[in-house]
């Protein structure tokens, strides 16, 4: 025998062996071959062989080996010969070498487990597979988050050892404990990361879990409330005497989308002068185009117009207009202006105004005139411009100040690049907001990839307005900065991010004391900043450290102070200062640590030119806010400490509020302040301290009144076990626990929505009630998926999974959970003795039990014509099969009264009798004639089947498949793919004009055209098809849109290709799309738009059949298919394309 070879499990492998006669005798021999168990020899075991003197035999043998074998273990076959009686001759032998190989996957069950609410446990189990042909020893390292552990864990790290044989699997089931003696009710996610290690492979996977409630609060806005109340009591508990004042404040929301709104607020006033002036009070009306509102007016018409009077605005399609009269409370100016807008389209538009200012006191009318513009072009520019023109009058001295501001803004966007442009500048004598101001902000930012990005930043502002006391113009006073920034980042892992970032400034002002109207102080700082920010787990975990160097040069400065000449004040050299910071968040808590050495201000580098006092400071700033007693009470504290050094001046705030959450709405909150300085003299050495108390209270009430456009209702549900199957919640009958439920309000109905609707989408899990409570859910549709997540259900489940309401009161439902008794049999086929029909797919056929209540139970049979329907314990059930072999089969009975009677199973068959083929021999027909003459019908069969794969990976997916007759839309025959396979057969009759139409939840819908040319009585065609995932970027051509040449109109087996997309649409409404058209060169020429038309015209159909989330656009011939060279070529061009922007 070959000694040594090497094979793999489930192959065979060939040898010889060789036996040789030296002596000169003839020989008789019995030969015996061994294997190890459970291989297969393809030879005989045991064979007697005549061996002549001198002579030799070959013996071939061919082994196979068992598809269980493990490698890295020597195998042997061993060849043994023997004489006559049985004596052994000799051995041989031949190894065989195994290889291992290694293919260990680990899948944990769901990615997603729920904690159990009363327990605080959640298990979890993962499914190990060894494919491979050796033993596996796997070594687990559970690491969890802080809010976790497992039993037996060393604080957050557990670990353990799982032996796995070859061609095993096995599944583990582990437990995740919350820690209960932490708030965790804010931490939804929770998660542990699972490491996998053996001898030569490392495998890393996460389990996340999540804490949810089985009640929820839905906060509704204060802007849709008619009322909010709050009372305030300012400085008690002091020597001084309280101040009181209040807050009333609310929308009452009206039909046709109408509303009034009001604000008042006291500030403790007194008297009635008080009354007017110091209280801040408006009301108002609005509706779909008008708006108008009486009271404090804050906003303005690039003339300030800050002051009591009335505000009104119109809006009509592409048209508004804004008028605003006031006057000011504390000062005598009146403010009056005037602006309108018009939207020319959704890219372009102007606005132009008016604005009048008469300052008494000043003896000052201003007006101001302006005119701007906005333009977005090709979606990804945008430009804005202003010009504004005024004239400023001092009727006391008779003579005019004109004056003009500019305003221009400009933002881009593309794929890695963006660019941010804002700009303001007003001449001094400007009457607009921006007199006497120049204000650049621009910002470029390019993303080189993923983890490296610039960021560039400019900042040009200057502050000179003109100003006056009684007609007087004051000295002119300015303050300018330049600034020049340049940001580089990278991210070297998803949690940490590192940054450099040179900086350029320069500073000047005029406005010190105690220099003159005609000098000016100014600096130029040269800065270099390096920092990083390190996330942790969570989002809220973070600690960010800076340090930062700058270097200042005083480029001008006075010798003269105050007027008198220092010869001392002489150019000094470079100043230096550093800034160090440390930022630590956490969920709630965290402190700002800084520590500042050297100026760092303008106002600072003054300082220190002047008085040689070179400053270095501390401060310290933490902060906590939590809730300290269930989720009633919450505590914020806000701590400021600064220490300036080179002074020895201490200062410590502490701001300390408490919250008290009671029922009703109603908030009481207590606010605390505290103040402490300490100073020292540094000629005396002695210490100075300053302390200062402040306390407020106040009560807030927040009326939750239904309005008439809107309301809030509670809804509640009890899951439960309906013993009786009565469907009616009994005494005896108890909930069911840890039942994920999802309430989702219906989209359409939140687009429809007049005015902001408060509604949280939530998901919540039962309790050890089976209660479900959702509190202040806005009225309308919503749609209930219920998930069991845990096993104390038992033999119990829901009917159905999905649940449709109107919400318009106060609601309690009751959802049983029905015991689940089972009715189960199978299809039996009696064939004829003449059948032709060859083999007959028994799966996919629907078989349906209907209780006394016309409830509606069914099931698909399997492969095996078998099926199971699981059914509540009623009084009887009437099941039904679909007979879809009713042209070659009777069926012997289809209607089956079931009695349970207690019984927890009910047997039945299905009897199908093949109808008997009958031939009739017409001895005077002519078989050269042909068959298709009147009276005479031909009836051919197809036999449709394949495989249902999702396209990317590969996955059988469970589908509907449809043939439809594409000159009537309707369906001939329709079936569901298997879910384990894919795999589904249709068997119909034979047709022309036929399509085959895919669908399936979360996929793209398939449709193409059966030309099947059927000659014979029967065909067998295969159709596999792989579906395209719904997913951004992702695709669909529309195979019936079919275009004539240089046309663009829909012909009628469109519109059901275009139906089937709504259909698909509506059950994903919150996907965007883009209808992409296209043509054929030779149409091009003479209809250059004939694609963007195409495109068009699909949009449009989508839109008038309430689908709007849609855009267009048309490519022309720039992206064939297929060759322009032929008429088909040129056919299979003429198409459109929809793509999902957005999901």
């Amino acid at each position: 025998l070959k000694e040594h070879i090497e094979a793999k499990a489930n192959t065979s492998f060939f040898n010889v062996l060789t036996i040789k006669n030296k002596s000169e005798n003839k020989v008789n021999i019995q030969l015996n071959l061994s294997i190890p168990q459970n291989w297969q020899l393809f030879c005989d075991q045991k064979q007697l062989l005549t061996i002549n003197p001198k002579d030799s035999v070959l013996v071939p043998v061919r082994v196979a080996v068992s598809k269980d074998v493990k490698g890295d273990i020597g195998y042997s076959i061993i060849a043994s010969v023997s004489d006559k009686k049985g004596n052994l001759l000799k051995n041989a032998y031949s190894f065989i070498k195994i290889p291992s190989e290694s293919d260990l996957r680990i899948q944990p069950i769901s990615r997603v487990e729920y904690f159990d609410q009363k327990t605080g446990k959640a298990p979890f189990s993962i499914k190990f597979i060894n494919k491979g042909n050796k033993d596996e020893l796997i070594s687990l390292l559970f690491t969890s988050d802080k809010t976790l552990s497992m039993p037996n864990s060393a604080g957050e790290i557990y670990s353990t050892d799982i032996s796995l044989p070859p061609h095993s699997d096995t599944t583990t089931t582990f437990e995740a404990i919350l820690d209960k003696s932490t708030d965790t009710r804010d931490i939804l996610m929770h998660k542990i990361n699972i490491r996998a290690s053996t001898i030569d492979t490392t495998l890393n996977y996460t389990v996340w879990f999540k804490n949810l409630q089985y009640d929820f609060k839905n906060k509704i806005n204060a802007d849709n409330k008619l009322l909010v109340l709050e009372l305030f009591a300012q400085n008690i508990f002091s020597e001084y005497e309280p101040i009181y004042s209040a807050n009333l404040y609310g929308t009452a929301l009206l039909k046709k989308n109408r509303s009034i709104y009001y604000y008042y607020r006291n500030q403790g006033s007194k008297t009635k002068e008080q009354l007017f002036k110091k209280n801040r009070m408006y009301i108002g009306y609005s509706d779909s185009h008008f708006n108008i509102r009486i009271g404090d007016i804050t906003t303005n018409i690039e003339q300030s117009m800050y002051g009591r009077g009335a505000e009104a605005s119109y809006k009509l399609k592409k048209h508004k207009i804004k008028v605003i009269s006031t006057k000011n409370v504390l000062s005598p100016i009146y403010n009056a202006g005037f602006k309108y807008n018009l939207s020319i389209n959704k890219n372009f538009g102007i606005n132009t105004g008016f604005a009048y200012q008469k300052q008494k006191n000043n003896k000052i009318e201003s007006r101001l005139g302006f005119i701007g513009t906005n333009l977005s072009i090709y979606k990804k520019h945008r430009i804005g411009a202003m010009f504004g023109l005024s004239d400023s009058y001092h009727y006391s001295r008779d003579y005019n100040k004109p004056g003009y501001g500019l305003g221009f803004n400009y933002n881009s966007y593309f794929k890695r690049f963006s660019i941010n442009i804002n700009s303001k500048y007003g001449t001094r004598f400007y009457s607009g907001i921006y007199k006497g101001r120049l204000d650049i902000r621009a910002d470029a930012r390019y993303s080189i990839n993923d983890k490296n990005l610039i960021n560039f930043q400019y900042n040009n502002y200057s502050n000179n307005p003109a100003k006056y006391i009684l007609d007087s113009l004051l000295p002119e006073k300015y303050a300018n900065y330049e600034e020049f920034r340049l940001h580089y980042g990278l991210y070297t892992n998803q949690k940490t991010y590192l940054y450099v970032e040179p900086s350029y400034k320069k500073n000047s002002s005029n406005r010190f004391i105690q220099l003159s109207d005609d000098d000016y102080f100014s600096t130029n700082k040269i800065a270099l900043k390096l920092g990083m920010r390190i996330r942790g787990d969570n989002s809220y975990n973070s600690i960010s450290p800076s340090i930062k160097f700058g270097f200042t040069d005083v480029s001008n400065f006075s010798s003269t102070i105050y007027g008198v000449y220092h010869p001392e004040y002489t150019d000094i050299s470079t100043i230096i200062s550093q800034e160090y910071k440390i930022n630590l968040r956490r969920k709630f808590w965290g402190v700002l640590l800084m520590y500042y050495y050297g100026p760092r201000t303008l106002n600072e580098e003054f300082s220190y030119f002047y008085s040689n006092k070179f400053p270095k400071s501390l401060r310290l700033m933490p902060y906590f806010d939590k809730f300290i007693y269930k989720r009633k009470v919450k505590l914020a504290t806000r701590v400021g400490y600064t220490n300036d050094i080179v002074t020895n001046t201490t200062r410590i705030n502490v701001n300390t509020q408490v919250f008290w959450y009671l029922k009703n709405d109603w908030i009481l909150r207590l606010l605390n302040t505290y103040s402490v300085q300490n100073r020292t003299d540094q000629e005396t050495g002695s210490s100075f301290n300053y302390t200062t108390t402040y306390y407020e209270f106040s009560v807030k009430k927040e009326f939750n009144f239904n309005q008439p456009r809107i309301k809030y209702y509670d809804f509640n549900m009890v899951l439960y076990k309906d013993f009786n199957g009565n469907r009616k919640r009994d005494e005896n009958e108890p909930g069911v626990k840890n039942v994920l439920v999802e309430i989702r309000r219906d989209e359409q109905q939140l687009a429809d929505q007049s005015v902001n609707v408060d509604f949280t989408a939530v998901d919540l899990l039962s309790d050890n009630f089976g209660r479900i409570s959702y509190q202040n859910l806005p009225m309308g549709n919503y749609t209930i998926v219920c998930r069991p997540m845990g096993k104390n259900q038992g033999n119990f489940n829901l009917d159905k999974n999905t649940y449709k309401y109107t919400v318009e009161k106060n609601m309690n439902v009751y959802l049983p959970f029905l015991e689940s008794n089972k009715i189960f049999g199978k299809i039996v086929l009696n064939r004829s003795k003449l059948s032709n029909l060859g083999d007959i797919d028994v799966s996919n056929i629907r078989v349906t039990a209907t209780d006394s209540h016309g409830i509606v139970y069914s099931s698909l049979t399997d492969k095996n014509g078998k099926f199971v329907i699981y059914v509540p314990n009623v009084d009887r059930y009437n099941v039904k099969i679909s007979n879809i072999f009713y042209e070659h089969f009777e069926l012997q009975q289809n209607n089956f009264i079931v009695q349970l009677n207690g019984y927890k199973q009910f047997e039945l068959s299905f009897v199908f009798n093949e109808k008997t083929r009958k031939i009739h021999f017409n001895t005077t027909f002519d078989f050269n004639q042909t068959l298709d003459m009147p009276g005479v019908k031909i009836v051919r069969r197809t036999n449709l089947k394949g495989t249902i794969k999702d396209a990317t990976t590969l996955v059988p997916v469970k589908a509907r498949i449809k043939v439809v007759d594409r000159t009537n839309n309707n369906v001939v025959i329709s079936t569901v793919s298997s879910g384990k396979t894919g795999d589904y057969f249709l068997s119909f009759v034979a047709g022309d004009n036929y399509d085959l139409v895919v669908t399936a939840d979360d996929y793209w819908f398939h449709t193409e055209n059966l030309f099947t040319n059927q000659l014979t009585t029967f065909q067998n065609i295969t159709r596999d098809v792989l579906l395209q995932n719904i997913a951004v970027d992702s695709k669909i051509g529309l195979k019936n849109l079919n275009f004539e040449s240089g046309k663009a109109d829909l012909k009628p087996e469109a519109y059901a290709e275009l139906d089937r997309l709504l259909d698909l649409l509506k059950k994903n409404p919150t996907i965007r799309l883009e209808v992409d058209g296209f043509s054929d060169d030779l149409e091009t020429l003479d209809h250059p738009d004939i694609s963007n038309e195409r495109a068009k015209v699909v949009v449009q159909y989508l839109i008038e059949h309430g689908f709007s989330n849609v855009a267009y656009k048309g490519f022309k011939n720039s992206k064939p298919i297929a060759t322009n060279d032929t008429e088909d070529g040129r056919q299979r061009n003429r198409r459109v394309e929809v793509v999902v922007t957005s999901k």
